[in-house]
């Protein structure tokens, strides 16, 4: 009889792709499935397709593992940072970490200045179809 933990990962692919749901249930799903089954081979780039922060402290948690998995960064498509609090450079270091993205959502509070933003698009993102840009005066 053959356990959960040693299905192939292409298996778990194929289910987690079937899933008609948002994504950030969609991601749910696959870190409850990381958690429950963890020998499985589940694939973790699953989780960074799109990263959405709401929060100050994520940032850094998320540098960290970026920097760690580098593979990760480059699965990375849609990005949004909703939160006026931030550590601008953080968020920078962020979003530059990210070479495929198609869109991109900041909410830009008193914490970033001019200089920051323009350390985001640096670098040219040929990929880029949305950009959205909320500010808080």
């Amino acid at each position: 009889m053959t356990h959960l933990d040693e299905l192939p990962a292409e298996l778990y692919t194929a289910i987690v792709e079937q899933l008609d749901c948002l994504p950030l249930e969609r991601q749910r799903a696959i870190a409850s499935l990381l958690c429950a089954l963890p020998h499985s081979p589940i694939a973790a780039h699953l989780l960074y397709e799109e990263i959405h922060l709401t929060q100050r402290r994520q940032a850094p948690l998320l540098y960290r593992t970026l920097r760690k998995h580098k593979e990760y960064a480059s699965r990375v498509r849609i990005f949004s940072y909703r939160s006026f609090e931030a550590d601008a450079s953080q968020v920078v270091n962020v979003v530059n970490l990210f070479g495929n993205l198609k869109q991109i959502t900041l909410w830009i509070g008193p914490d970033f200045a001019p200089e920051d933003m323009g350390d985001v698009f640096e670098k040219p993102r040929e990929k880029l179809i949305s950009l959205s840009l909320r500010f808080k005066p």
